[in-house]
């Protein structure tokens, strides 16, 4: 989002950025092409005997088809894009199902999440400026498990994001696409705190140099 945290189906600059992310053949979920970490989002969830997930930033739909090709009933995904929200539902058309799946067009930090077993947010928050809302809307419903993967809050990080934003300032003087794109790298501890202030306990941890993924588990 930008700096006024305007929900991005309002002004439009952010979904239509996005928008450049999202054409071509819909293609079916390729294993040997996934990311470490999208497979760790893919596997975690599957193997705690989830229901029903709700991947927060869906994109394409990538994670949720994999899921339901692994057996989990019910899909639900929220993206700013809408052309990433209609490739979603054109490859559950052709590679699974759309039945008892939903897809919505939004803002996360406005969006009403359904009740679910487990929400997936991947290379998401970084992507907002508001880390702390999008945590307290992933355990709104308190679902069973969250995992999320975001960069890690390290000196690279920072200086390459700091020289990523000038970059796609500079950028968005002349090309509309990319306005309201800004990254950001948010502290670690303050997204741990949050969790468990909402209930939540770190179960699990899996860092590398620049990214990380964190699975937390509803305290009983």
């Amino acid at each position: 989002m930008d700096d006024s945290n305007i929900s991005v189906n309002k002004n439009g600059d952010k979904a239509l950025y996005f928008s450049n992310w999202y054409s071509g053949p819909i293609k079916p979920i390729d294993q040997k092409k996934l990311s470490r970490s999208v497979k760790k989002h893919i596997n975690e969830i599957r193997d705690s005997k989830a229901e029903s997930v709700l991947d927060l930033g869906c994109g394409a739909g990538g994670i949720l088809l994999a899921l339901q090709n692994a057996g989990i009933s019910e899909i639900h995904g929220i993206d700013a894009s809408p052309e990433a929200i209609l490739m979603a539902k054109q490859r559950f058309e052709k590679f699974g199902t759309l039945e008892n799946t939903s897809f919505t067009v939004g803002d996360i930090i406005d969006f009403e999440p359904p009740i679910v077993d487990a929400v997936s947010s991947h290379a998401v928050i970084c992507c907002y400026p508001n880390a702390v809302g999008i945590v307290d809307k992933a355990t709104q419903n308190k679902p069973k498990m969250v995992i999320l993967t975001f960069p890690k809050d390290n000196l690279l990080n920072k200086t390459f994001t700091i020289i990523e934003n000038m970059v796609l300032w500079v950028i968005a003087r002349f090309n509309k696409s990319t306005r309201g794109r800004k990254s950001y790298v948010h502290i670690t501890d303050t997204v741990d705190a949050t969790f468990t202030k909402n209930g939540y306990e770190l179960v699990s941890s899996d860092k590398g140099l620049l990214w990380q993924t964190l699975i937390y588990k509803k305290t009983e």
